[in-house]
């Protein structure tokens, strides 16, 4: 006869709770050796501890109480070990890949408050060298300087509903948006703008590249000062001698968090393809 170990004790043994065991047992994972037919007292054999031990093993790979009683049900069914393997490496590759999502966008968040900081009171233009963009686009029928604040929300609404259909990703990436002026329009300040897009993390075959180039930068606060500053920003690269050499690029860099009905509160960082005229 084997020596029978209360369930307090065995629970104590293998750093479980009773409760736990209790469970356990009404889902008929692991069920007492013995029952008082009396007392109706649970206990245990000292051998039942592997099976608490391959629990806590395989709850490690957060795979269900549900999944682990199919593999104690079929102990030599290597098949359906295998499957659950195969089904949780495709779980964790998504976790993994959602997790690169959420790493790139919290760097993407704070460079982009870090400009916010460090720029806002800028006012006058600088040169720099931007990295490579892959970026998302969506035509507008009208002219986005045109829109009120209101038909502008309107039009990201139907940009963002696009955006999610096409991209089949999940829609907080849906943050850095923009607009662009072509080239042709923005030399002759014809400042008209049909396109809007959003900054993506990768490349798709829904998404275009903004190349590794050197940019002329304004900042303004809202679109409304955009508008006033577009003449002015593109009068100034005549006047610094620069060569317009792409499109003119109005991209939000951050958005102050609205609690109330007032429009966006938006920081642009203002930029296009240059060059020295003389080069």
């Amino acid at each position: 006869m084997y020596q029978k170990i209360k369930i307090g004790e065995f629970a104590k043994q293998n750093h479980i709770s009773i409760q736990t065991l209790r469970y356990y047992e009404q889902i008929g994972l692991l069920k007492p050796a013995y029952i008082d037919d009396v007392s109706k007292y649970r206990y245990y054999h000292i051998h039942q501890s592997s099976m608490v031990d391959a629990i806590h093993y395989l709850k490690q790979f957060d795979f269900s109480l549900e999944d682990i009683k199919s593999i104690f049900s079929h102990p030599n069914n290597i098949d359906i070990v295998d499957t659950l393997i195969t089904k949780k490496q495709k779980e964790l590759e998504e976790v993994k890949k959602r997790l690169h999502q959420q790493m790139y966008e919290l760097s993407s968040f704070r460079e982009s408050l870090h400009v916010y900081q460090d720029k806002r009171y800028k006012t006058d233009i600088e040169i720099i060298t931007l990295p490579k963009r892959h970026i998302t686009l969506f035509p507008c029928h009208k002219n986005i300087y045109d829109m009120t604040t209101e038909e502008y929300e309107h039009t990201l609404r139907r940009f963002k509903q696009s955006f999610v259909e096409q991209e089949q990703i999940d829609n907080s990436l849906f943050y850095r948006i923009g607009s662009i002026i072509k080239k042709d329009s923005f030399e002759h300040s014809h400042f008209v703008s049909h396109t809007l897009f959003a900054v993506m993390p990768t490349s798709s075959q829904h998404t275009t590249g903004l190349e590794e180039t050197t940019y002329a930068i304004f900042y303004c606060q809202s679109f409304e000062d955009e508008i006033q500053m577009l003449p002015i920003f593109r009068k100034k690269l005549d006047t610094l001698g620069y060569k317009i050499t792409g499109n003119y690029i109005c991209e939000v860099i951050f958005e102050t968090f609205q609690t109330d009905l007032s429009p966006r509160q938006l920081f642009i960082r203002m930029q296009v393809p240059v060059s020295l005229a003389s080069s």
